[in-house]
């Protein structure tokens, strides 16, 4: 059994390929992918040795677990055929690539070696679209569902980014338009006329994103689709503590 190669696309498409990334597509014994462009496809199948779609699973059933797990078994077995087995997937190859991730740490569970490489995700892009600092403040990352039912913890001091806000509540790949509930949530915790952004990466070169501003009393009635994310900027800044600062003077000294 050889060596499982996990790669990202990027979200915009060819242009986000990292270089690393280019040259283990065109030298890995086979390959396997998850993309959505059509070009994008084509050049896989192009550079590659060999390589084979992923998509056909999406058909077989409508649950999204169960789609990723049987995509995830189905990396592991074909990485007995090769020496050197890439898998591609849309965006960056953990993030919410939860097959991708999965195969890999069974491939390592059995002993075997598994790597990941980095690639940019849909977040990242938000960052740059929104001229946003993560480190200014601190962020915290959800899905949107998870973010809900378990009732996360998070500080309106930072950034809040909530992922899949467009499927909240669902385990398929249809739209699930709960942004109400999301909406009266939100409002036990930040300002009626707060700021939030609706959010969706440019996938091509030279077009723009999606970004639709909204305050949160009027966020049930935002456009979303299967991708959008949700960003809403901190309220305010956090205060410094007096007392931690001085032990940390102190202790400098």
């Amino acid at each position: 059994m050889g060596k499982i190669i996990a790669v990202g696309t990027g979200i915009k498409s060819i242009s986000h390929l990292t270089e690393e990334t280019r040259v283990v597509i065109k030298s890995a014994d086979h390959c396997l992918y998850l993309v959505t462009e059509e070009h994008l496809k084509t050049w896989i199948e192009k550079e590659s040795k060999s390589s084979q779609s992923l998509e056909s699973f999406f058909f077989d059933s409508e649950k999204r677990a169960e789609i990723y797990k049987n995509i995830s078994a189905f990396i592991v077995d074909e990485a007995k055929k090769y020496e050197s087995l890439c898998v591609i997937f849309y965006g960056h190859p953990t993030f919410y690539a939860k097959s991708a991730l999965a195969a890999v740490n069974e491939h390592k569970k059995q002993g075997y070696e598994a790597i990941v490489l980095p690639s940019v995700s849909s977040v990242d892009c938000l960052w740059s679209d929104l001229c946003v600092d993560p480190g200014d403040g601190g962020c915290s990352i959800f899905e949107a569902t998870d973010f809900l039912v378990s009732k996360r913890v998070f500080d309106t001091r930072s950034h809040l980014i909530l992922l899949q806000v467009g499927v909240i509540g669902g385990d398929d790949l249809n739209i699930k338009d709960n942004l109400n509930i999301l909406q009266t949530y939100l409002e036990g915790y930040y300002p009626h006329n707060h700021t939030a952004y609706i959010y969706e990466a440019s996938s091509l070169p030279g077009t723009e994103p999606y970004i639709d501003r909204v305050q949160i009393d009027n966020l049930g009635g935002a456009t979303i689709s299967k991708i959008s994310t949700l960003y809403i900027p901190p309220t305010e800044k956090a205060h410094q503590d007096p007392e931690m600062i001085q032990k940390i003077i102190n202790n400098a000294h």
